[in-house]
């Protein structure tokens, strides 16, 4: 006689409903921002885009896993060198392709390495060096970029500024994460699109004003500057003031013969 086992019937596939999608999601969300805050020394939110958590995360992970996702040969190196890479996929920004830091404005700005040494607590030459890793990796790319100085004591030199940085796409491709980083960043794109054709006059208006104001405070501090370099190397007035009031010239006109010219009013 044949024992037939009494087995339990296999439950019904079904797809999960948007909340309960949402649910997982957030959750998962909020187990990636711990692991990174205590992986990277410092808060991280987990209001940030999942795909970019799951992406830090997962570089991270790598470095316990044995993964050679990073070329390197030392074993701190290559830790340092996956701590910069989370922080800066955990600045990404999708619909600009580019790793960067908004200010209270709203308004996307270029950062340098002094953010990653700041974030992570590394000196500046440890987050330079593994920067160079990255890029040798082919993970990590930066364009360099300078201004000539008009004023001061390096005037007609080049000072450097933030430089250009991008991730490569490919990471997320090696992380599993291709499909989803593709669908993230052309949804972020389309919200960027929608939310530039939904300003109104007034907020265009308002942004010219900022920039209007922006370029004139530069002017004045480089006037400001210029003038104080100026008078650095220029003999003392004070001889030439008193000899102004022997000759019986008034307070008024010495103030305005000596004033600092400016175009605007200053504030």
């Amino acid at each position: 006689m044949t024992n037939i086992a009494a087995t339990e019937a296999a439950p019904e596939w079904r797809e999960y409903t948007q909340e309960e999608k949402r649910a997982w999601s957030k959750k998962k969300a909020s187990e990636n921002a711990a692991y990174l805050s205590e992986f990277l020394g410092y808060s991280v939110s987990d209001r940030l885009p999942f795909v970019l958590l799951q992406a830090a995360r997962s570089v991270c992970e790598s470095i316990q896993s044995g993964r050679r996702l990073i070329r390197a040969f030392r074993a701190d190196h290559r830790l340092n060198a996956a701590r910069v890479l989370a922080c800066a996929i955990l600045h990404y920004d999708l619909a600009a392709n580019l790793v960067a830091t908004r200010d209270a404005s709203g308004q996307l700005s270029r950062c340098d390495n002094a953010l990653f040494a700041d974030k992570l607590n590394l000196p500046r030459r440890t987050v330079d060096n593994a920067i160079y890793t990255l890029k040798r990796s082919g993970l990590y790319l930066s364009f360099e970029r300078r201004e000539q100085v008009e004023s001061g004591e390096r005037r007609g030199g080049w000072r450097g500024l933030a430089s250009i940085k991008r991730l490569n796409m490919a990471i997320f491709e090696l992380l599993g994460l291709g499909h989803m980083a593709s669908v993230q960043r052309n949804k972020a794109k389309q919200r960027a699109e929608i939310k530039k054709m939904r300003r109104t006059d007034e907020e265009r208006a308002l942004d010219d004003y900022r920039r209007t104001d922006d370029k004139l405070r530069e002017k004045r501090a480089q006037q400001r500057q210029k003038g104080v370099v100026s008078r650095a190397f220029q003999p003392s007035r004070t001889q030439a003031q008193l000899d102004a009031l022997e000759r019986g010239e008034s307070y008024g006109s010495l103030k305005q013969a000596y004033a600092d010219p400016l175009d605007d009013i200053p504030y």
